[in-house]
C-alpha cells in the first residue's frame, strides 16, 4: 500500500505520541504532526477523537486514536522493504511485545518503581528486547517510556 503522507495529532509531553512517530519514521511514512494539548476541547480534534485521545493517526482509510493500535495498523498495512518487522515472527514473542507495549503505555498509572523492576528483570544486557539485531515496537516503547521520564524530571 502506498501513502502520500499521514497526518497526526499529538502532544510532545506523552510518550505514546513518540512511539507513533518513531515507527512512521522507521517505516519510511511521510507524516505530518499537528501539536495539540491533551483533553483540551477543541471541535475539530474531538471530530477525530470524540474521548480526546492522543495520539490520532490519519491515512485515506482510516482513524485511529491509540498508539498500540497505530503501531499495529502500520505495521499490517504499511510492511517496510528496508526494515524488519516491528513485531517479532514467533507468536510467543509477538504477546510478549504486547505485554511490554502496555506496561510502559500505561506506566504513569503505576509507580514508575515497579515499572523500572520490571525492567531490571526483562530487558537483556544487551541488543534489543527479542533478538540481538531486531528492534521491535518494544523497544520503542520503552525508549520513550525513559524520554517521558527524563523530561519530567528536568521539569
Amino acid at each position: 500500500m502506498e501513502i502520500d503522507s499521514s497526518n497526526g495529532y499529538g502532544d510532545r509531553r506523552f510518550d505514546t505520541s513518540h512511539k507513533r512517530k518513531y515507527v512512521l519514521a522507521i517505516k519510511g511514512i511521510p507524516y505530518e504532526i499537528d501539536p495539540i494539548v491533551a483533553f483540551y476541547d477543541n471541535k475539530e480534534f474531538s471530530k477525530l477523537s470524540s474521548l480526546h485521545r492522543i495520539p490520532v493517526f490519519t491515512d485515506d482509510k482510516v482513524t485511529l486514536c491509540d498508539s498500540s493500535v497505530i503501531c499495529q495498523y502500520l505495521e499490517d498495512c504499511y510492511p517496510s522493504c528496508n526494515f524488519v518487522s516491528i513485531y517479532p515472527n514467533d507468536i510467543v514473542n509477538r504477546v510478549k511485545v504486547r505485554c511490554d507495549q502496555t506496561i510502559t503505555d500505561r506506566s504513569l498509572n503505576i509507580k514508575i518503581s515497579k515499572v523500572l523492576q520490571y525492567f531490571e528483570e526483562n530487558v537483556p544486557k544487551e541488543g534489543y528486547m527479542f533478538g540481538k539485531n531486531h528492534m521491535t515496537v518494544a523497544d520503542i516503547s520503552i525508549a520513550c517510556f525513559f524520554r517521558n521520564l527524563f523530561m519530567v524530571m528536568l521539569n
